[in-house]
């Protein structure tokens, strides 16, 4: 299978140069109106519809001038072995860069260089369109046929003595097409053969080894490439008869084997998943019906009739095909847009889509690229230049965002999900820890949600509220409509069955309250969560602990026959610092006031927790009291408020 990696163009109109790298799975679009995001579909379409002809040169397709290029770049990566059948001995193996050029006069189109990783497999020059070559072996047979029809005249004139001089003539008309014929015939030879270059060298020009094939030959080889066939979809009306069809694919599935079955299951468990309803297809005499939740589709909405197009199209297209999408979002609920850009990830097929919708944007997914398309005029020439940027970092997707007209002021909120943490060294726990459970979802901090520090009891000021803005105190629910609280409890001992009001802070269960009372009011918006030892430091191992004391204080070297990690505990309700104070007068490291050495460095709980997150062997599962299951709390949290 071909991936289309990258492309370049020259010669279109409005752009200096277009240039797309690093296209992945989904590759995204963005801009307003009039910044040629529709226009690089076409030239796509055109560029990839002229390999579909599997030919070095002929007549260009049919096409707009303004899509149409002088040259073009176009980059692909082969997953699979390239059986090159006339070229065998030169190359075959998996896993090959595939770069092919090609150029474009107002009529014609030209594949000037195939190239597999650095060596040029095709080179050729003077190469005839098949259009030409058709008309070449068209005369040829026409002269044949004229050659053929003089012969059997001058044949039945030769029986007649008295037409021996139209014999003659006809003779010489015979011997004159002969001439033509083989002139014509030499030719069609002439260009029907290509001079095939093979090169190490990126320039065409340093050949290593070159060879005389047939044109055919070429062809055949530029059709085992099997560049991917490409499907457009246009901004128009929804392909509404590809519904029919994808009815009959399901049911040819549902009565399949166990292999076909389980294709149907999948696709059925994604069309309820996209449509947020139930899914049914069966036959009823000699027609293939569709019911959703129980009703024929055909009675739906247009939103659903074009979600049933766009799934038709991710299950009726080849499984290589290039799919170029113009707007999708059109008639699409926003729930439905989202689930859509799940589907096209999951599909296998490689996505280009131009959109306004800030839900076709990915990015940041891994498998995505986000351009941002974008127009100046230019007042000396008076024309329109347009480009297209990568968006390749945080800044460019905030500036991408700003172009989709997504803009915190008109939004009211900043992100899903904002998780409030005490301070820096919570920070550093729950980022050390969170962050790489919420990235294999594919969820980003600073994009899906983020942290902020209230402070210790700056918590008191903090409060919340569905329906009214404070001006007494700091609204979270003005930065996010789902917070995660996380706050240390502050036990000393186990609570038992003693209530939170009982031992919590004021600040901190006057909290736990308004989230409780959100949650009545909006099931599952936001989480309080305590530690369930005093401190987030009760969390690590003790070990962990150690390791961190001895790299904080480094007159710590010249005891360290003294330091025993089996000697060290810190325990459920105990601070941390305490345990270190115990341990170290235990082994009689004081000062001349009988304090604990080395107390100013390891009373630093942001260094201590820096070098104990970085102790060897530190693992998720070695965390104390419970604290996997209170993260996986929050991930399922931030991912239900994030991928829903």
């Amino acid at each position: 299978m071909l991936r289309l990696t990258g492309c370049a163009f020259e010669g279109l109109k409005g752009f200096e140069k277009l240039e797309l790298t690093e296209l992945d799975a989904v590759t995204t679009l963005i801009g307003p109106n009039g910044t040629g995001k529709s226009t690089i579909l076409k030239v796509l379409y055109l560029a990839l519809t002229i390999l579909s002809n599997k030919t070095l040169s002929d007549k260009l397709p049919t096409h707009e001038p303004w899509h149409r290029f002088s040259k073009a770049t176009l980059n692909f990566l082969s997953t699979n072995a390239i059986p090159l059948q006339h070229f065998a001995e030169k190359f075959d193996q998996s896993a090959v860069h595939i770069k092919v050029e090609i150029t474009c006069t107002e009529t014609e189109f030209r594949i000037e260089t195939v190239g597999l990783d650095e060596i040029i497999m095709i080179s050729p020059a003077n190469v005839a369109t098949k259009s030409r070559l058709r008309a070449l072996k068209q005369q040829v047979a026409e002269i044949k046929k004229n050659i053929e029809e003089l012969d059997k005249t001058a044949a039945s004139h030769q029986q007649h003595p008295n037409m021996h001089q139209q014999v003659m003539q006809l003779r010489g008309q015979v011997t004159t097409l002969k001439s033509d014929q083989s002139k014509v015939e030499q030719e069609l030879d002439s260009l029907n053969s290509v001079s095939l270059a093979f090169s190490n060298s990126n320039d065409p020009s340093e050949t290593n080894e070159s060879l005389e094939s047939d044109r055919s030959d070429v062809d055949s080889f530029l059709g085992e490439l099997h560049f991917p066939p490409v499907r457009h979809i246009d901004t128009g009306p929804t392909q509404g008869n590809l519904i029919p069809d994808l009815i009959n694919l399901l049911l040819t599935q549902k009565k399949g084997n166990w292999k076909e079955s389980a294709k149907y299951s999948s696709a059925m468990k994604q069309l309820g998943h996209i449509l947020q309803s139930s899914a049914d297809v069966y036959e009823e005499g000699a027609n293939s019906l569709m019911n959703i939740n129980g009703v024929s589709y055909e009675k739906a909405s247009t939103g659903t009739h074009a979600t049933l197009s766009f799934f038709g199209v991710t299950k009726l297209e080849g499984s290589d095909s290039l799919i170029l999408w113009d707007e999708p979002e059109n008639g699409l609920h926003p729930t439905r847009r989202s689930r859509l850009l799940e589907l096209m990830f999951e599909d296998g097929r490689q996505f280009v889509v131009a959109s306004h919708a800030s839900e076709f944007a990915p990015v940041f997914f891994k498998k995505g690229k986000v351009f941002r398309c974008d127009s100046d005029f230019d007042q000396e020439t008076e024309a329109v230049k347009l480009k297209a940027i990568h968006v390749a970092d945080r800044r460019d997707a905030f500036a991408a965002l700003e172009v989709l007209g997504v803009h915190p002021a008109r939004t009211l909120f900043t992100a899903n999900v904002v998780i409030w943490v005490e301070g820096p060294t919570e920070l550093l726990f729950y980022r050390h820890w969170l962050n790489p459970r919420l990235d294999k979802h594919g969820l980003h901090e600073g994009y899906h949600y983020t942290y902020m520090q209230y402070g210790g009891a700056l918590i008191a000021y903090l409060s919340m509220a569905d329906d009214k803005q404070f001006e007494s105190t700091f609204d979270l629910l003005s930065i996010s409509r789902h917070p995660v609280i996380l706050a240390d409890s502050d036990l000393r001992h186990d609570p038992g069955e003693e209530q939170p009001q009982k031992y919590l802070k004021v600040g901190a269960f006057r909290l736990l309250e308004k989230v409780e009372k959100m949650n009545k009011a909006r099931p599952d918006a936001g989480i309080f969560q305590l530690t369930t030892g005093r401190e987030i430091e009760n969390y690590l191992p003790s070990a962990a602990i150690h390791h961190a004391l001895r790299l904080v204080w480094k007159e710590s070297e010249k005891y360290r026959d003294l330091f025993n990690v089996d000697k060290f505990e810190v325990g459920q309700y105990e601070a941390f610092d305490e345990a270190i104070k115990t341990y170290l007068l235990d082994l009689n490291l004081k000062d001349k006031e009988g304090k604990p050495l080395g107390r100013s460095c390891w009373n630093n709980k942001v260094l201590m927790m820096e070098h104990a997150l970085k102790f060897n062997g530190l693992a998720e599962d070695k965390l104390s009291w419970g604290c996997s299951a209170k993260l996986k709390e929050v991930e399922d949290f931030i991912l239900r408020k994030c991928t829903s």
